[in-house]
């Protein structure tokens, strides 16, 4: 009798061992698991937009060279609520009194408006080698991201002189490429059927008068042109020198024309880039840019002890976008010592971040500041991007606790086994 019952208590050891085994495997590998898997994923929120109506006619202001008299268009701009695209050849920057200088670009990406490439020095594509078509189109666009402009997404054929280099803007990274057309209404759809070929009317000259514009623009909503890409070059007070010019009442008095068109709901005045990102739909918002720390939150002061390790992200931006900082203090967008994110970057000491992002429809939002507290030393190889970590902090001290959780349940049910062989072993047959 003692010796069946010893077999049967025998049989519920080893039964329950088994069964706090797989108890413990189970609990254990449900806690593990989501958090070893599950990445770090930065937020992207959607973008804010507001659809244009499809009867209204689009309209883009766009300046070729880079000239210094297109600074002189920044106040007007901004007094009607409009930006335009600016085509820069990289290499003439600063390079006299005609040129504008990086730091007025930069005022004017600043304010809204979209910088596009030109080529480094205006070359005409048709007459040089495939060689130097890639140089010129992919080191401008290169240098003008290098200068705190990215995105660069547009490009304008100098001379209008396209050639077979096509391909070439594709893959040097711009999203549209924009030449000259012809008379009036003549212009592109929304999307373009080929956005690498973009036209539109002459550009501007010094003969070329208000009515003229207004008629272009007139001219494309009674052929069913959805979108009238304008070009100007020179822009000139009084004295105007240059054949391809346009006076500033004249040019004035387009935006106020403009404006009154656009009051009505006829027309909508957005940069190439805008377009070419957003289609029919009509960009309102900024992007936002928030920041967050690694290992743990920015304001979290146990995060001291570890160090961090600063990452910065873009919601609701139009197109690509290009993100800034500065870790001095200084104001991103006019410091010299900004700098371009593109991946993590480690802060020691006491730090104010001043960050800011701008999307490739000339959207710019205002700098955004947070003072950051972190030890100086330990700071190498401390977190990871955001955007690959796959554990946060909590995650691992889950993953750890369960981890023991299945030790100990293992270890338990390895106990009880034993347990039960030795008594199996002592039992008299």
């Amino acid at each position: 009798m003692d010796h069946r019952r010893s077999r049967r208590y025998m049989r519920r050891s080893v039964c329950g061992a088994r069964l706090a085994m797989l108890v413990g495997l189970v609990f254990g590998l449900a806690f593990a698991l989501p958090s070893l898997g599950s990445p770090s994923v930065a937020a992207t929120g959607s973008k804010s937009s507001q659809t244009s109506s499809p009867q209204k006619t689009v309209v883009s202001l766009t300046f070729d060279d880079g000239l210094a008299t297109h600074y002189s268009t920044l106040p007007v701009l901004r007094s009607h609520g409009m930006s335009a695209t600016f085509y820069v050849n990289s290499a003439m920057v600063g390079s006299s009194r005609s040129y504008m200088s990086w730091a007025q670009i930069l005022q004017l990406a600043n304010a809204g408006n979209e910088i596009g490439g030109h080529t480094s020095h205006h070359i005409v594509l048709s007459q040089v080698s495939e060689q130097m078509v890639i140089d010129e189109i992919c080191g401008d666009r290169e240098k003008l991201m290098q200068k705190g402009l990215a995105p660069v997404t547009s490009f304008a054929y100098p001379s209008a002189v396209q050639r077979q280099s096509t391909l070439t803007v594709r893959s040097c990274g711009f999203s549209s490429a924009r030449g000259v057309g012809g008379g009036p209404g003549f212009g592109d759809d929304i999307p373009p059927v080929d956005a690498y070929r973009l036209q539109g009317p002459a550009g501007a000259t010094i003969g070329t008068t208000l009515e003229d514009l207004e008629r272009e623009v007139a001219s494309a909503e009674q052929h069913g042109v959805r979108w009238v890409i304008l070009v100007f070059h020179d822009i000139c007070a009084n004295a105007c020198a240059a054949q391809e010019s346009t006076r500033s009442p004249v040019f004035t008095g387009l935006l106020d024309w403009l404006e009154a068109q656009r009051s009505e709901g006829k027309v909508a005045v957005r940069t190439v880039g805008d377009v070419i990102a957003n289609g029919p739909q009509e960009s309102t918002a900024s992007p936002h840019t928030t920041i967050a720390c690694i290992p743990s939150a920015c304001s979290d002061l146990a995060s001291r002890s570890r160090g961090v390790r600063v990452t910065l992200h873009v919601a609701g931006a139009t197109g690509s976008a290009g993100t800034y900082y500065t870790t001095d203090g200084t104001n991103p967008k006019t410091s010299a010592s900004w700098h371009r994110y593109t991946h993590p970057f480690a802060v020691s000491g006491a730090t104010t971040v001043r960050f800011y992002s701008r999307d490739a429809a000339g959207h710019s939002e205002r700098a955004q500041s947070l003072r950051i507290h972190a030890p100086v030393p330990g700071m190498a190889g401390v977190g990871g991007p955001a955007h690959t970590a796959g554990v946060t902090l909590s995650r691992r001290l889950i993953a750890g606790a369960s981890f023991v959780l299945f030790m100990v349940t293992l270890s338990g049910g390895i106990g009880l086994l034993w347990r039960s062989a030795s008594r199996r072993r002592l039992q008299p047959r």
